[in-house]
């Protein structure tokens, strides 16, 4: 990390604590390719200002010390401004490029504070990773790839934190034992061991707590059906999904999958799979340009084979022992990052609790433990089963469905990471931003919507238009996408008062291209225009 935007600060009075949290800065290590610039505002002189170029586009990340009301960054760009964040401390932003942006300090919207921003200046939207703005997956029977690109299988039973943020998003996963299968081995843990799957999520965003789980069992021997809540009341999602506090939406994906947007900039997609023999659901995730670095899924720091503890120690490296390779990863490692009934985002039936889920001993040190209830399947050679992923264009991907069908017999697994894959590939993001008054009309002001991929993977281009909107209703007809996934558009004369304005992206017919919705965003209308 660069830091030598603070280094240069000239002292003030007053400034010493706003300072101090700033240089206490170093979540997940950044790569020698990224570089932060910082603004600094006391509201008493007038502070330090800081710009940033950027050369193409990218997803940035953010850092806020609020010091005061407002609780808000605002950052200047070359056509419009951008409200970054409302009391999220840190986060992700995608900026376009060729491009200089400036921290406007100086508008009263800005409140006290100190505020970073970790960029690559020669970067483009696929060095995310290098601002700290990060991929990650927790696929089929626990494959993870940590935010930092690092893979392993973590075949724990019970419910653990997989990914946790600093603004307070957290996203929490149900790992299910399967049948006695053979053990399997992981090149990174060096360990053959049972195997389990994911089969329930639950995410905390703003004040709201989602759950994805089954249900009570409706018939003997089928496998109970999926269940939505928010705040622990069952949610049917309409189309365009519903609101979850500033910065947060819960919205649907294809196949029973639900995407959940958080004020940090994660986004999280969830596919939803059924394995009949077993008569469990089970779920894989896919997290885009997030923040966060803690977890199951957190960042695995230089000289270590695993992700640190809860409290930040670290496990050091991989041991010689198999012994304890097994201590370090299914004793202690789970352990810690284990919920607890206090700690846990699940809802849970009657007489049940977080306990009901975790299985002692599982995996086993020796290979696979028996789980009552459970008959064993057969496991599928390594010709059938490559034979049944081959329409899996991801290496990665590919490998892991592999290994799912190998292990369990079952080629509807490949038909899941068929699924994953269509998701990845589809995803978007929209973003909204209002441009400069064009005069002193502003009743009909200006606005413009950049729809992007937040994935990495994928370079078809994006097709389909934009709808705006004006306090929740549709203005007008949606608008072409131009060049760079950009659609602008001039609002209608409003009457005086303040209004939302939105934007949702609509893929072309036949389109590989999930819709998508930016958040929206305020318009005020000054009496007699």
């Amino acid at each position: 990390m660069n830091n030598s935007a603070i280094t240069a600060f000239r002292p003030f009075a007053g400034r010493s604590a706003i300072l101090a949290l700033a240089l206490l800065w170093n979540p997940g290590a950044a790569s020698a390719g990224s570089t932060t610039v910082t603004a600094v505002k006391d509201g008493v002189g007038p502070g330090i200002p800081a710009s940033f170029h950027l050369e193409a586009d990218q997803w940035v990340r953010f850092q806020a010390a609020f010091a005061g009301e407002p609780k808000a960054l605002w950052i200047h760009g070359p056509v419009s401004n951008y409200q970054v964040t409302t009391g999220t401390p840190v986060g992700c932003l995608q900026l376009g490029g060729p491009a200089t942006y400036h921290i406007m300090i100086e508008d009263p919207k800005m409140g006290p504070g100190t505020y970073t921003i970790r960029y690559a200046p020669t970067g483009n939207g696929n060095s995310s990773a290098d601002n700290g703005c990060q991929e990650s997956h927790l696929t089929g029977e626990p494959h993870v790839t940590t935010v930092n690109g690092v893979r392993y299988d973590f075949q724990s039973a019970g419910e653990f934190v997989a990914l946790r943020g600093e603004s307070g998003m957290e996203i929490q996963t149900r790992q299910t034992p399967l049948p006695a299968l053979p053990p399997v081995a992981d090149a990174h843990s060096g360990l053959t061991a049972g195997v389990a799957l994911n089969s329930a999520v639950a995410a905390r965003v703003n004040d709201h707590r989602v759950t994805y789980q089954m249900g009570p069992q409706a018939t003997a021997g089928a496998a109970p059906a999926l269940e939505l809540r928010v705040d622990g009341v069952p949610t049917v999602l309409r189309s365009d999904g519903l609101a979850l506090g500033p910065g947060g939406r819960l919205s649907p994906l294809p196949d029973n999958g639900i995407r959940i947007d958080f004020p940090d900039g994660t986004t999280l997609a969830v596919t939803a799979n059924l394995w009949p023999a077993a008569s469990l659901w089970y779920l894989n995730l896919d997290v885009s340009h997030t923040p966060a670095h803690q977890g199951i899924m957190g960042t695995i720091a230089r000289r270590n084979w695993l992700p640190a503890l809860p409290d930040g120690s670290e496990l050091g490296r991989r041991p010689r022992s198999a012994h304890q390779r097994y201590v370090d990863l299914y004793q202690r490692f789970a352990d810690a990052w284990r919920v607890t009934d206090r700690t846990s985002l699940f809802d849970y039936e009657r007489g049940t609790s977080t306990a009901t889920f975790a299985l002692a001993g599982w995996p086993g040190e020796a290979g696979a433990v028996a789980v009552a209830g459970r008959a064993a399947v057969p496991p599928l050679g390594g010709a059938a089963a490559r034979r049944a992923c081959r329409g899996i264009a991801g290496r990665n991907l590919r490998r892991d469905c592999v290994f799912d069908v190998r292990a369990t017999g079952d080629r509807g697994f490949a038909a899941g990471y068929a699924r994953v894959e269509r998701v990845r590939g589809g995803m978007t993001a929209t973003r909204l931003e209002s441009l400069p008054d064009r005069g002193n009309d502003a009743g009909r002001a200006a606005f413009a919507a950049t729809v992007d991929r937040p994935a990495r993977s994928g370079r078809a281009a994006l097709a389909g238009g934009v709808q705006f909107t004006v306090d929740g209703v549709d203005s007008g007809a949606p608008v072409s996408l131009g060049a760079g996934g950009r659609a602008s558009w001039q609002a209608p004369r409003l009457d005086a008062g303040e209004h939302r304005i939105g934007a949702r992206y609509i893929p072309a017919a036949g389109s590989a291209f999930l819709p998508s919705e930016g958040f929206a965003i305020p318009h005020v209308v000054r009496p007699g225009y």
